[in-house]
């Protein structure tokens, strides 16, 4: 569900980590003017219990998407990127002898309590499934600019 997080003051450090992390990425790795103010579109709770998990999805009409892990037992499901089929099978037949994330697949990461993870808003992601009695707790958002 989307959260209107100016009512919620805890969540109002995330904003300004979350809005000065995403101006760096922005103007250093996409070249977007620094004088653009960047925004949070929007921002979601995710709670995945035992056997929940996310399908594949992309977000849209926004430049860069993230999350912030809360609660992260063990076991409770990889954020896992997904590749081009077409482009990993290119670079998979050359003789690599090292896989950078330009010349690999599909791509996961093991969320952690505190992590931070920014990404581009259309590569095709999914969350595996919680394996762990616990629940997984994280807030996700979306980044644009005015």
């Amino acid at each position: 569900n989307d959260i209107s997080y100016r009512e919620h003051s805890q969540l109002l450090g995330l904003e300004n980590v979350i809005l000065s992390s995403a101006v760096r990425i922005l103007t250093e790795s996409l070249g977007i003017n620094p004088n653009r103010n960047a925004v949070i579109q929007n921002m979601w709770f995710n709670l995945n219990r035992y056997k929940d998990y996310n399908e594949v999805h992309e977000h849209s009409r926004c430049l860069l998407s993230g999350c912030y892990y809360i609660s992260c037992p063990e076991e409770c499901g990889d954020i896992v990127f997904l590749r081009d089929m077409t482009e990993s099978s290119i670079y998979s037949s050359y003789d690599l002898t090292i896989h950078t994330p330009l010349t690999r697949g599909n791509v996961a990461y093991t969320p952690q309590e505190g992590l931070l993870l920014f990404f581009n808003p259309f590569t095709p992601h999914l969350v595996r499934p919680n394996l762990s009695q616990e629940d997984r707790i994280s807030i996700a958002f979306n980044i644009g600019i005015r």
